[in-house]
């Protein structure tokens, strides 16, 4: 990269040269990909292991993981009472707890109970919240999102409590229209895969998830313009979204900034950070944040752009080295969100001459 006379380097890891290669258009290789049209190229996004879907699920199923929609003459109601034992969880006690799970005693092997897990104990709610997931429009999940982080706000209110001393209520104010917008993109029926595996086994499936998450957004200049490039344009996310986006954009610290890799990102582990990594990145500056939440009203996401309609679109793709191989979650997790969405592998292996080639 060259600024002002001079010429900077540096080195990129296996996931930030796989960004590049996606901003760029180069990924995937097939060009007959389906990912390839309208438009090659302009992918932004984040190394983040799944956070964004991890702090959806929570969002969204904030009424099942809370057991507020439980009362005294619910069939649940006393279940629940064992799975929250105090005012400081952050989730239920059962929600690690696997479906289906047999107790068996350790001298016969014998089944002596069966384990109502996470899913069984819940399993009338969640399917009647995720049938219902499925049906909602683009628009109708982006406002679902919107609704569910303006409800914790105005319940923080209620009790006067200020933006900067709840660091998650913070993270999800900071990127609402972020999260809306990577709803609408998923669309109901890969949201409700997504969660369905999460509400069935969080402890095995709420890692595993691909390293990258891409996104892009589609102005239409017709109904009829899904296909045609001529007919739609790409939008600046910066523009548009603003948030993470746009703060990414202001800066110019070399090719991180032009593959537009994000790290804004926030754990969204329910019980505890996956590692080191996310960890540390999710503290948060809380300086000049002290005002009232009455200060503070997120602006909703609508999916229009200059009078056209918006379509999200949405990839993730699991990063290799040529001696890398997938595990099985990895496999799962690939093949779930392919059911429904955009999931790709990227596997970069040396070549003779000592440069990455990009399968």
């Amino acid at each position: 990269e060259e600024s002002d006379g001079a010429v900077y380097t540096r080195s990129l890891n296996v996931e930030e040269l796989a960004m590049e290669e996606y901003m760029a258009g180069r990924l995937p290789k097939e060009k007959n990909d389906a990912i390839h049209k309208p438009h090659v190229g302009k992918w932004t996004g984040w190394h983040c292991e799944g956070v964004h879907v991890r702090v959806l699920f929570r969002l969204l199923c904030h009424s099942l993981l809370l057991g507020n929609h439980l009362n005294e003459q619910h069939e649940g109601h006393l279940e629940q009472l064992t799975v929250f034992l105090n005012a400081y969880q952050a989730a239920p006690l059962d929600l690690h707890v696997a479906h289906a799970a047999l107790a068996k005693d350790a001298k016969s092997s014998v089944s002596l109970a069966y384990i109502r897990g996470f899913y069984e104990r819940r399993r009338k709610d969640i399917d009647g919240f995720l049938r219902n997931l499925e049906q909602m429009s683009p628009q109708e999940l982006s406002d679902l999102v919107f609704d569910s982080v303006l409800s914790r706000i105005e319940e923080a209110k209620t009790i006067g409590k200020k933006l900067s001393n709840d660091h998650s209520l913070l993270k999800d104010y900071q990127q609402v229209r972020t999260l809306s917008m990577l709803a609408a993109g998923f669309g109901g029926k890969l949201l409700s895969s997504m969660f369905r595996s999460l509400c069935f086994d969080y402890r095995h499936y709420g890692a595993g998830l691909p390293d990258l998450l891409l996104v892009r957004a589609i102005a239409l200049k017709s109904t009829q313009a899904c296909n045609d490039k001529e007919n739609s344009t790409i939008i600046d996310l910066s523009e548009w979204i603003g948030e993470v986006f746009q703060n990414s954009s202001s800066s110019s610290n070399g090719p991180i900034t032009h593959a537009g890799l994000l790290y804004d990102i926030e754990d969204g582990f329910l019980g505890g950070p996956l590692n080191e990594r996310q960890a540390k990145s999710s503290n948060v500056p809380q300086k000049g944040l002290d005002n009232d939440l009455q200060d503070y009203v997120p602006k909703r996401l609508i999916l229009s752009y200059d009078g056209c309609p918006v379509t999200i679109e949405c990839m993730f793709v699991e990063v290799k080295s040529h001696n890398d191989k997938l595990d099985s979650r990895q496999e799962d997790w690939l093949n779930i969100i392919d059911s429904h969405g955009h999931a790709r592998l990227c596997k970069f292996q040396s070549t003779t001459n000592k440069t990455r080639k990009s399968l």
